[in-house]
Protein backbone atom coordinates (compact mmCIF):
# COMPACT_ATOMS: atom_id res chain seq x y z
CA UNK A 1 0.00 0.00 0.00
CA UNK A 2 1.46 3.37 -1.00
CA UNK A 3 2.27 6.03 1.58
CA UNK A 4 -0.40 8.35 0.18
CA UNK A 5 -3.18 5.78 0.48
CA UNK A 6 -1.99 4.75 3.94
CA UNK A 7 -1.95 8.39 5.03
CA UNK A 8 -5.42 8.93 3.57
CA UNK A 9 -6.84 5.93 5.44
CA UNK A 10 -5.15 7.10 8.65
CA UNK A 11 -6.76 10.54 8.15
CA UNK A 12 -10.21 8.97 7.76
CA UNK A 13 -9.67 6.83 10.85
CA UNK A 14 -8.56 9.85 12.88
CA UNK A 15 -11.52 11.90 11.65
CA UNK A 16 -13.98 9.23 12.81
CA UNK A 17 -12.17 8.27 16.02
CA UNK A 18 -13.58 11.09 18.13
CA UNK A 19 -17.01 10.07 19.46
CA UNK A 20 -18.85 13.31 18.65
CA UNK A 21 -17.52 13.48 15.10
CA UNK A 22 -18.32 9.82 14.54
CA UNK A 23 -21.88 10.20 15.80
CA UNK A 24 -22.53 13.31 13.71
CA UNK A 25 -21.14 11.54 10.66
CA UNK A 26 -23.39 8.55 11.34
CA UNK A 27 -26.41 10.81 11.87
CA UNK A 28 -25.68 12.61 8.59
CA UNK A 29 -25.44 9.28 6.78
CA UNK A 30 -28.80 8.13 8.21
CA UNK A 31 -30.53 11.41 7.31
CA UNK A 32 -29.13 11.30 3.78
CA UNK A 33 -30.21 7.66 3.36
CA UNK A 34 -33.77 8.55 4.41
CA UNK A 35 -33.97 11.60 2.12
CA UNK A 36 -32.37 9.79 -0.81
CA UNK A 37 -34.70 6.81 -0.40
CA UNK A 38 -37.71 9.12 -0.52
CA UNK A 39 -36.42 11.07 -3.54
CA UNK A 40 -35.62 8.02 -5.71
CA UNK A 41 -38.90 6.34 -4.77
CA UNK A 42 -37.79 3.55 -2.43
CA UNK A 43 -40.50 4.81 -0.09
CA UNK A 44 -43.65 5.76 -1.96
CA UNK A 45 -47.37 6.26 -1.52
CA UNK A 46 -49.76 4.80 -4.07
CA UNK A 47 -52.66 7.00 -5.16
CA UNK A 48 -54.88 3.91 -5.32
CA UNK A 49 -55.24 1.42 -2.45
CA UNK A 50 -53.71 -2.02 -2.87
CA UNK A 51 -55.98 -4.85 -4.04
CA UNK A 52 -57.84 -6.62 -1.21
CA UNK A 53 -55.99 -9.89 -1.86
CA UNK A 54 -52.70 -8.27 -0.71
CA UNK A 55 -52.38 -8.56 3.05
CA UNK A 56 -50.83 -5.62 4.91
CA UNK A 57 -48.39 -5.27 6.47
CA UNK A 58 -46.51 -7.90 4.49
CA UNK A 59 -43.11 -8.64 2.98
CA UNK A 60 -42.26 -10.05 -0.44
CA UNK A 61 -38.76 -11.00 -1.60
CA UNK A 62 -38.14 -11.49 -5.33
CA UNK A 63 -35.13 -13.73 -5.95
CA UNK A 64 -35.43 -14.36 -9.70
CA UNK A 65 -34.36 -11.69 -12.13
CA UNK A 66 -31.40 -9.90 -13.73
CA UNK A 67 -28.13 -9.62 -11.84
CA UNK A 68 -28.20 -6.55 -9.62
CA UNK A 69 -32.00 -6.43 -9.50
CA UNK A 70 -32.38 -9.30 -7.06
CA UNK A 71 -32.94 -9.75 -4.26
CA UNK A 72 -35.77 -7.25 -4.63
CA UNK A 73 -37.55 -6.49 -1.36
CA UNK A 74 -41.10 -5.14 -1.31
CA UNK A 75 -42.72 -4.18 1.99
CA UNK A 76 -46.41 -3.22 2.08
CA UNK A 77 -46.73 -1.03 5.17
CA UNK A 78 -50.46 -0.48 4.69
CA UNK A 79 -52.90 -0.16 1.75
CA UNK A 80 -51.04 2.88 0.41
CA UNK A 81 -47.44 3.03 1.64
CA UNK A 82 -44.87 0.74 0.02
CA UNK A 83 -41.13 0.23 0.44
CA UNK A 84 -39.55 -1.22 -2.70
CA UNK A 85 -35.79 -1.67 -2.98
CA UNK A 86 -33.53 -3.82 -5.16
CA UNK A 87 -29.93 -4.89 -4.61
CA UNK A 88 -28.48 -2.11 -6.76
CA UNK A 89 -30.56 0.51 -4.94
CA UNK A 90 -29.46 -0.84 -1.54
CA UNK A 91 -25.80 -0.72 -2.57
CA UNK A 92 -26.18 2.82 -3.94
CA UNK A 93 -27.80 4.03 -0.71
CA UNK A 94 -25.13 2.39 1.46
CA UNK A 95 -22.17 3.71 -0.56
CA UNK A 96 -23.51 7.26 -0.90
CA UNK A 97 -24.57 7.46 2.76
CA UNK A 98 -21.20 6.15 3.92
CA UNK A 99 -19.37 8.75 1.82
CA UNK A 100 -21.61 11.53 3.14
CA UNK A 101 -20.94 10.43 6.73
CA UNK A 102 -17.17 10.28 6.14
CA UNK A 103 -17.22 13.72 4.53
CA UNK A 104 -19.07 15.22 7.50
CA UNK A 105 -16.70 13.62 10.04
CA UNK A 106 -13.68 14.76 8.02
CA UNK A 107 -15.01 18.32 7.74
CA UNK A 108 -15.55 18.46 11.50
CA UNK A 109 -12.03 17.14 12.04
CA UNK A 110 -10.52 19.80 9.76
CA UNK A 111 -12.61 22.47 11.47
CA UNK A 112 -11.42 21.33 14.90
CA UNK A 113 -7.85 21.95 13.72
CA UNK A 114 -8.82 25.48 12.67
CA UNK A 115 -8.63 24.43 9.06
CA UNK A 116 -10.72 25.49 6.09
CA UNK A 117 -14.19 23.98 5.65
CA UNK A 118 -14.64 24.92 2.01
CA UNK A 119 -15.15 21.25 1.21
CA UNK A 120 -18.73 21.49 2.45
CA UNK A 121 -19.88 23.18 -0.74
CA UNK A 122 -18.28 20.51 -2.89
CA UNK A 123 -19.80 17.79 -0.72
CA UNK A 124 -23.31 19.19 -1.15
CA UNK A 125 -22.93 19.65 -4.89
CA UNK A 126 -21.38 16.20 -5.26
CA UNK A 127 -24.50 14.45 -4.00
CA UNK A 128 -26.87 16.18 -6.45
CA UNK A 129 -26.22 14.04 -9.58
CA UNK A 130 -27.10 10.81 -7.70
CA UNK A 131 -30.68 12.04 -7.23
CA UNK A 132 -31.21 11.63 -10.98
CA UNK A 133 -30.32 7.95 -10.95
CA UNK A 134 -33.23 5.67 -11.84
CA UNK A 135 -33.70 2.23 -10.31
CA UNK A 136 -36.18 -0.28 -11.70
CA UNK A 137 -37.49 -1.03 -8.21
CA UNK A 138 -38.36 2.57 -7.46
CA UNK A 139 -39.53 4.36 -10.61
CA UNK A 140 -37.46 7.50 -10.23
CA UNK A 141 -39.18 9.16 -7.30
CA UNK A 142 -39.23 12.93 -6.89
CA UNK A 143 -36.44 13.61 -9.40
CA UNK A 144 -38.39 12.04 -12.26
CA UNK A 145 -41.63 13.77 -11.27
CA UNK A 146 -39.89 17.15 -11.32
CA UNK A 147 -38.55 16.45 -14.81
CA UNK A 148 -41.97 15.35 -16.06
CA UNK A 149 -43.74 18.29 -14.42
CA UNK A 150 -41.44 20.75 -16.17
CA UNK A 151 -42.18 19.23 -19.56
CA UNK A 152 -38.70 17.80 -20.07
CA UNK A 153 -39.83 14.29 -20.94
CA UNK A 154 -37.90 14.23 -24.27
CA UNK A 155 -34.74 15.24 -22.39
CA UNK A 156 -35.45 12.59 -19.77
CA UNK A 157 -35.93 9.73 -22.22
CA UNK A 158 -33.13 10.71 -24.63
CA UNK A 159 -30.40 11.83 -22.21
CA UNK A 160 -31.08 11.19 -18.53
CA UNK A 161 -32.56 7.69 -18.73
CA UNK A 162 -29.73 6.12 -20.83
CA UNK A 163 -27.07 7.77 -18.65
CA UNK A 164 -28.84 7.57 -15.30
CA UNK A 165 -26.30 5.22 -13.66
CA UNK A 166 -23.53 7.56 -14.77
CA UNK A 167 -25.01 10.21 -12.44
CA UNK A 168 -24.56 7.79 -9.55
CA UNK A 169 -20.92 7.15 -10.47
CA UNK A 170 -20.32 10.91 -10.77
CA UNK A 171 -21.59 11.49 -7.22
CA UNK A 172 -19.53 8.62 -5.81
CA UNK A 173 -16.40 9.90 -7.58
CA UNK A 174 -16.93 13.52 -6.47
CA UNK A 175 -17.62 12.58 -2.84
CA UNK A 176 -14.46 10.45 -2.81
CA UNK A 177 -12.51 13.29 -4.45
CA UNK A 178 -13.78 15.68 -1.78
CA UNK A 179 -12.41 13.37 0.92
CA UNK A 180 -9.04 13.36 -0.87
CA UNK A 181 -9.06 17.17 -1.13
CA UNK A 182 -9.75 17.42 2.61
CA UNK A 183 -6.89 15.02 3.28
CA UNK A 184 -4.49 17.01 1.11
CA UNK A 185 -5.53 20.20 2.91
CA UNK A 186 -4.89 18.44 6.20
CA UNK A 187 -1.42 17.38 5.02
CA UNK A 188 -0.60 20.92 3.88
CA UNK A 189 -1.75 22.25 7.24
CA UNK A 190 0.54 19.81 9.04
CA UNK A 191 3.44 20.82 6.81
CA UNK A 192 2.90 24.53 7.52
CA UNK A 193 2.56 23.88 11.27
CA UNK A 194 5.82 21.91 11.32
CA UNK A 195 7.60 24.59 9.31
CA UNK A 196 6.46 27.33 11.69
CA UNK A 197 7.42 25.22 14.69
CA UNK A 198 10.86 24.56 13.18
CA UNK A 199 11.42 28.27 12.48
CA UNK A 200 10.45 29.17 16.05
CA UNK A 201 12.83 26.59 17.47
CA UNK A 202 15.63 27.78 15.20
CA UNK A 203 14.98 31.39 16.18
CA UNK A 204 14.90 30.52 19.85
CA UNK A 205 18.18 28.65 19.57
CA UNK A 206 19.79 31.63 17.83
CA UNK A 207 18.67 34.05 20.49
CA UNK A 208 19.76 31.72 23.22
CA UNK A 209 23.21 31.65 21.69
Amino acid sequence: MSTGVAGFLAFIQEACSQKRRGLLGLLSAIIFAAVYSAVIGVISRSQQPLPPEITTPSLDVITRGPIGQVPWIIIYLDRYWVVSVSLEAILAIIILSMLIGLNVSSLLFIYSLRGLIGGFCLMGLSAIPSFFSIFSCCGGGLAMWVILATGLLPLFTSVILPLNKLFLLISISLLTLNLWILYRGYRRGLGIARSVSGNRQAGGGCCAG
